[in-house]
């Protein structure tokens, strides 16, 4: 085995052991691919319950056009979920 191959396999290790205890203490651990995948695109104008419906598992940031309107029965469901809002744009908005 080369060197090279070695310090994969010794890097691999090392790596697998920091996630083991971090999620040993709770702390979880999300690769970029993960946090794409947890965000939903709404393009239309009026974002409604109906809009999300069946949409929002698994969610964690939701992104919709910098001028749409988003109904208060949203805001609550994404507040009760725990989903960030981002109007496009703008990163961290609160909507």
């Amino acid at each position: 085995m080369s060197s090279a191959a070695r310090n994969a396999d010794w890097i691999e290790t090392i790596v697998a052991e920091v996630m083991r205890r971090l999620l040993a203490q709770g702390i979880g651990v999300t690769t970029a691919e993960d946090a794409r995948e947890s965000e939903l695109e709404i393009d239309t104008r009026v974002i409604s319950l109906a809009t999300l419906s069946g949409r929002l598992e698994g969610i964690c940031r939701l992104v919709v056009k910098a001028d749409a309107v988003v109904t208060p029965s949203v805001r609550d469901e994404l507040r009760d979920r725990n989903v960030e809002l981002v109007r496009q744009g703008t990163v961290g908005s609160p909507g």
